[in-house]
């Protein structure tokens, strides 16, 4: 069923924008937990918020962290050896994370999504053979759609595509006041800290902030994106959030722990 479901999954990403009626119809189906975009739907979004302005919108500069699982990763392969046969060993940069085809076979997926903890230095890192790096960083296209098919999202895999797309309506340019920060959400904050996540993050603030005017950045954070920035917040210093930082939202922020987590450790979560 799973497997279906994927495949179902996969077909619907060819049409970019299903009609409304395709959209509507899922509301009672039981592919209702996922989430269907359409024309009407985005620009229904944009025109409400332009409702909810005065007109005269200070388009200050966005960066945005996604959540757990929440940034796109793209894989490139020099593997001396598989699972299996049919697996590959050798390939170019690709999109593996979210890659619904790459899932279907999971062994393949797995070994190469894979971590390998090293009991001497305590430290995770890639299997022998495989890179990995976030797509478009200080874009939108690693955060909106988390899957892209044939160079169009998928719909179904929506994660920021509602925000991005009622920013880009009242006026913002991705790339240019609009940033997107994916990021190896595998790893914890330290890990990503001495792969130079932070430095790359903070040259993105200064750079995004001299590219508007010297304004301020508001960051907006979701999930384990907040736990994240906030350690990359604390690692920049007072002065450097003073003279950067205009905001901070984060949303969901797991701050207090993650319970659901806990207990899936300890008594399994079904």
């Amino acid at each position: 069923c799973l497997a279906l479901l994927l495949v179902f999954y996969s077909v619907l990403g060819a049409n970019p924008l299903p009609d409304d009626k395709f959209c509507d119809s899922l509301d009672d189906s039981l592919l209702n937990p996922f989430r269907c975009l359409n024309g009407r739907e985005l620009a229904k979004h944009g025109k409400s918020f332009l409702r909810q302005s005065s007109g005269d919108l200070s388009l200050d500069p966005v960066v945005i962290l996604p959540g757990l699982a929440g940034s796109g990763l793209e894989a490139k392969l020099h593997k001396k050896s598989v699972p299996h046969w049919y697996c590959t060993k050798n390939m170019d940069w690709f999109r593996i994370w979210l890659h619904v085809e790459e899932m279907l076979v999971q062994d393949c997926w797995l070994s190469n999504m894979d971590l390998v903890f090293d009991t001497a230095n305590g430290q995770w890192s890639e299997p022998d053979g495989v890179e990995m790096r976030p797509i478009d960083f200080g874009g939108v296209h690693g955060i909106d759609y988390l899957d892209y098919q044939f160079g169009s999202p998928l719909t179904l895999a929506a994660y920021y595509a509602d925000l991005v797309a009622s920013m880009v309506a009242v006026g913002y340019q991705p790339g240019v006041n609009l940033r997107g920060v994916p990021y190896d959400w595998r790893y914890a904050p330290t890990a990503l800290r001495e792969q130079g996540m932070f430095d790359a993050l903070r040259t993105l603030i200064e750079d995004t902030k001299a590219l508007n005017g010297n304004k301020s950045v508001h960051i907006i954070a979701h999930s384990q994106g907040c736990i994240t920035s906030l350690a990359f917040m604390n690692a920049m210093g007072q002065d450097w959030l003073d003279a950067n930082i205009a905001s901070y939202m984060p949303i969901a922020s797991p701050f207090g722990g993650a319970g659901k987590a806990l207990r899936a450790v300890i008594a399994g979560d079904d």
